[in-house]
């Protein structure tokens, strides 16, 4: 993989955005801040990130509306879910369509991690 490595990152919490818009900045990846699903199916069309992360309610129907938006188009976006809510862990649509699941409390460095696990799999082309 070459060029810039993309995270889009939709977040309702400007906090949480805040702070993930500068870390991933500083380990070298270009973030892409949103707030809303409508901005964010937008921004996936435009922008083309290499891995969402996106904040996640089980039962939001703009959350699972997204998720299936990017799917039909892309099967091989990887999805990162940030919950508050244990239960979306055991979400069969989570599971079957995001890679992960990080629940609260979550911090920055596993986000991270998992960000760069993404990036190891792009670069070497080997399946997240």
């Amino acid at each position: 993989m070459t060029g810039v490595f993309t995270v889009l990152c939709i977040q309702r919490n400007n906090l949480i955005s805040d702070v993930l818009s500068v870390a991933v900045h500083n380990s070298g990846m270009f973030p892409v801040i949103v707030s809303d699903m409508d901005t964010a199916v937008s921004t996936y069309k435009t922008e083309k990130p290499d891995v969402i992360v996106m904040d996640f309610t089980p039962g939001n129907d703009e959350d699972y509306s997204f998720i299936s938006e990017v799917r039909r188009k892309d099967f091989n976006t990887p999805i990162i879910a940030l919950s508050m809510e244990a239960r979306a862990r055991a979400d069969a649509s989570t599971r079957e369509m995001c890679i992960s699941c990080i629940t609260q409390p979550f911090t920055v460095t596993e986000i991270l991690k998992q960000l760069e696990d993404v990036r190891e799999c792009k670069e070497t082309d080997t399946l997240c």
